[in-house]
């Protein structure tokens, strides 16, 4: 069941056509992200959606009913933004429950509300702390809190981690994902951050110059992208730049190396093709070589530990590839400069051109 409906959606800023024809439909309890690069038009997107960007053409709807018109308040919309916009002179309770009060609801009520909410986020222990009291992580808690305390029948979000550090982002989204399960609120949220997108999204719309330019589950998106631009946005991208040799057959030559990749049978000239690092197997010594798999030999140039996970990067003609793999013992003890083998699976390739 539609809950929330794009049809058309247009945003100029004078000459500059910022949105353009973005229609969507989101479901009722389903949690869709925009994905995209800075000044693609998702925080806009997002803005008409919510009242606070006049729609130049083009319809908004929630559960059916045409809200394009309809003031900001009136949408029964909640709002959590980058910047988090608490009164500075309010407590983390009085913040919480302003919407209450605006909506008449009586001081206990509100009161009782608010630190219902404020527990519900971890916030029980600082409820009467203000704003400047609070650490940034804290602040985008009660800006969360506030727009779900009046149980909104969407919620939005704009980029609403990107200012804090790594392990807070870690934790708020979570906390985010999990409240959006037990409410089963509608939610769209905004961000530029690849991984973000795909930790929490139920479906991820990827936006690039004003156009979704591909929806779908997060491994659909990260498996088998629409395009090029969606294959190296999201996720880390290998590429390897070749020639076909053969149209017959589809082979192709890598720096040197020959491969037959059959999605290239009928193709000519220069092709780049892309691979996942985690794709990627690396081969030690006299190891039994996979099948399936094109076999090449490059020069290890860098290893970097990302805790669980190893990121080896070899040097292949005038390339670089990225090799990811798990933190093995043995695996941080190559040394850079050394020959390594590795093989790429052809049915993990990606054309890219």
């Amino acid at each position: 069941m539609e809950h929330v409906g794009l049809h058309n959606l247009n945003k100029f800023y004078g000459q500059n056509h910022v949105v353009k024809n973005v229609s969507l439909e989101v479901q009722k309890g389903e949690f869709l992200t925009l994905l995209g690069p800075s000044g693609c038009g998702k925080s806009t997107t997002l803005r008409m959606i919510a009242g606070f960007e006049v729609i130049d053409s083009g319809q908004v709807l929630i559960h059916g009913r045409d809200v394009s018109n309809v003031p900001a308040n009136r949408r029964g919309i909640g709002m959590v933004f980058q910047s988090y916009a608490l009164f500075p002179n309010m407590t983390a309770l009085d913040n919480v429950g302003f919407g209450l009060k605006m909506q008449k609801l009586d001081a206990r009520t509100t009161r009782g509300k608010a630190r219902k909410i404020l527990a519900e986020v971890g916030l029980e222990s600082v409820i009467d702390h203000l704003p400047h009291q609070l650490s940034g992580g804290q602040q985008q808690r009660v800006a969360l809190a506030r727009a779900i305390v009046r149980e909104p029948e969407v919620l939005l979000l704009d980029e609403p981690l990107s200012a804090l550090d790594a392990k807070i982002r870690i934790q708020l989204r979570e906390l985010i994902k999990d409240l959006q399960i037990r409410r089963q609120i509608t939610t769209i949220y905004v961000t530029h951050d690849q991984e973000e997108a795909l930790s929490i999204s139920d479906r991820i719309a990827v936006m690039n110059q004003g156009v979704i330019v591909q929806l779908g589950a997060p491994n659909e998106i990260y498996a088998r992208p629409a395009d090029p631009f969606v294959a190296t946005f999201v996720g880390t991208l290998n590429k390897l730049p070749g020639q076909v040799v053969d149209t017959t057959t589809g082979m192709a030559e890598i720096a040197g190396h020959r491969m037959t990749v059959p999605a290239l049978i009928g193709r000519a000239g220069r092709v780049t093709l892309g691979v996942r690092p985690e794709k990627i197997r690396l081969y030690a010594g006299d190891a039994n070589l996979g099948t399936g798999e094109a076999i090449f030999s490059g020069v290890l140039k860098t290893i970097a530990l990302f805790g669980s996970v190893v990121r080896i990067t070899v040097l292949l003609g005038e390339s670089e590839v990225k090799i990811d793999m798990l933190n093995k013992e043995g695996v941080l003890e190559a040394r850079a400069g050394s020959e390594v083998r590795f093989g790429v699976p052809v049915e993990n390739l990606l054309i890219l051109n």
